[in-house]
């Protein structure tokens, strides 16, 4: 009896004291993984904040790094340079290589105009693929304006200091991007009517499949309303991932 009444005891205590440091291991976050939080945290879909136009004759530069597979973080550099103010020409050069280095593993320029085929970068950013790397996200357009009737997505990555690219992809109207790990959305067409035809809103999700991205999604999305959206808010508003 007694010796029963002690290991009934025992049990308890260990019991309690299990419970004692979940709670604890609960409170200092062991039992909630770190990926997690940083997995829902929201990707900066334009770093360089080219949703704001930059005003004619300003000059601008911006710089961040990316996580290549192995090596060290390389720097991508966009400038921004208005070559000419009447008429309105711009010059963006983007660049990316080690930081300070002189020769850049890559070097593309864009101008606005004043050249047989008028380009302009869109949107620039990250999009971390989940192992560790991360993906360069670029839109072009094929016009010297802002908003372009075509427009084409880039998706690359650097092995060892070795450019691949993942995915090129030309879309409509009016493309917009949206980020997660892994994923890359993208909205195109104006929900109008253009020419006398309608131009459709579809929403395309590209997955990282490991060595390339995949079309994983294609949805029809609902024009929303000039009241419907808040002011400053991007052309996804508050939209979620759908399930593909």
């Amino acid at each position: 009896m007694r010796r029963g009444a002690r290991l009934l005891a025992v049990s308890v205590a260990v019991l309690a004291w299990a419970a004692v440091g979940a709670i604890l291991a609960d409170w200092s976050g062991l039992l909630a993984p770190r990926s997690t939080a940083v997995a829902a945290a929201p990707v900066d879909d334009d770093l360089c904040a080219l949703r704001q136009y930059l005003p004619v004759g300003n000059d601008a530069r911006c710089a961040f790094p990316i996580e290549q597979q192995g090596g060290p973080p390389l720097e991508v550099e966009l400038r921004q340079t208005w070559v000419r103010v009447k008429p309105p020409v711009l010059s963006q050069h983007l660049r990316v290589g080690p930081p300070g280095a002189a020769s850049p593993l890559v070097d593309l320029t864009f101008q606005s105009a004043a050249t047989a085929q008028a380009r302009r970068i869109l949107r620039l950013a990250v999009v971390p693929s989940g192992t560790g790397e991360e993906h360069l996200v670029y839109v072009v357009g094929q016009c010297g304006g802002t908003a372009c009737g075509r427009n084409e997505v880039v998706i690359a990555r650097w092995v060892r200091g070795r450019m691949e690219e993942l995915l090129r992809r030309p879309v409509g109207a009016l493309a917009e991007i949206e980020l997660a790990p892994g994923r890359v959305a993208v909205l195109e067409g104006s929900g109008r009517v253009a020419g006398g035809r309608f131009d459709p809103r579809i929403l395309r999700t590209f997955t990282w499949a490991g060595d390339h991205y995949v079309e994983s999604g294609f949805h029809p999305f609902p024009t929303p309303s000039a009241t419907s959206r808040p002011s400053g808010a991007t052309t996804l508003g508050a939209w979620r991932w759908p399930t593909v």
